[in-house]
């Protein structure tokens, strides 16, 4: 089963955004394992595509509830708007590059993992991400085509790597792997709404007690703390890419209690919103 997408609403964030979000932005990885974990290890869908190359050191990729394994010398493809997360491992080092869909780039329309076996493939995996950072760094004329192009034969690289073991199934098409994926789809698509257990148990016809019972058995945690994760996750993004107030974060969450999401937040993070948003800052 592929993993489940959902069509991204821009017009949730847009009106307070800092600045526009570059449509390519490569990061490295270390960097952002360090300063904003959350933004890769929570479980959630990104608006962009999402590249990952792994130069050293291994993780877990999660999708759907199923889990794949990963080391080095591994590039990673998740289309736009697909609910994942990972775990990177001590020391793990590489890009991680975000691309805007509507970018006419052509990438793969299905998550994917290859592992780069020879010294040439890794050698070109690395050059095209350092030709791309190189190209956004510098913008030097021209660099929009030389940035196009390389991603393009990234695209073409993957293309022509790809088999059918390296397409993500997640685990077997079990009843309750639906019930699963139908839940975190709801949940991406109605957190800033929903936040009683109970609604979504009912959307899906089930009892809140086996839908909790399935995310400790799959997710290890209970249906709440999911659903407080998610807007956690939101939150946290929020402050840092958006100047958004306290008052309309906690609106956009479906809080219209400011006091309620500050304590909310604290409580979680360990930080009152402010201050984390002067604590923080989006790496580009």
């Amino acid at each position: 089963m592929h993993a489940l997408k959902i069509q991204p609403d821009f017009a949730e964030v847009t009106p307070g955004l800092k600045a526009e979000k570059p449509k390519v932005r490569i990061i490295q990885l270390a960097s952002e394992i360090r300063l904003n974990p959350w933004s890769i290890n929570g479980l959630r869908a990104q608006q962009s595509h999402i590249c990952y190359w792994i130069t050293r050191g291994q993780g877990r990729l999660e999708i759907n509830g199923g889990f794949k394994g990963f080391g080095p010398n591994t590039l990673i493809s998740l289309p736009a708007n697909t609910i994942h997360a990972l775990q990177f491992g001590a020391n793990t080092h590489g890009f991680a590059g975000y691309l805007h869909p509507d970018m006419t780039v052509p990438l793969a329309e299905v998550p994917c993992i290859i592992r780069a076996t020879t010294i040439a493939d890794q050698g070109l995996m690395a050059a095209y991400f350092e030709h791309v950072s190189t190209e956004l760094l510098y913008a030097k004329p021209g660099y929009e085509h030389a940035k196009e192009s390389n991603l393009t034969l990234l695209s073409v690289w993957i293309e022509r790597h790809n088999t059918e073991g390296c397409w993500i199934e997640g685990r077997p098409d079990t009843k309750a792997q639906k019930i699963l994926a139908n839940f975190l789809t709801l949940l991406e698509k109605d957190f800033r709404q929903t936040h009683s257990v109970t609604d979504y148990a009912d959307a899906m016809g089930i009892t809140t007690t086996h839908l909790t019972r399935l995310c400790r058995q799959y997710f290890h945690c209970p249906t709440s703390e999911m659903v407080r994760d998610r807007l956690m996750l939101e939150a946290r993004a929020l402050l840092q890419e958006t100047d958004f107030t306290e008052s309309e974060v906690a609106t956009s969450l479906g809080n219209g209690l400011t006091g309620h999401f500050v304590r909310q937040f604290f409580d979680y993070i360990g930080q009152f919103p402010n201050e984390y948003r002067q604590s923080n800052v989006t790496v580009t």
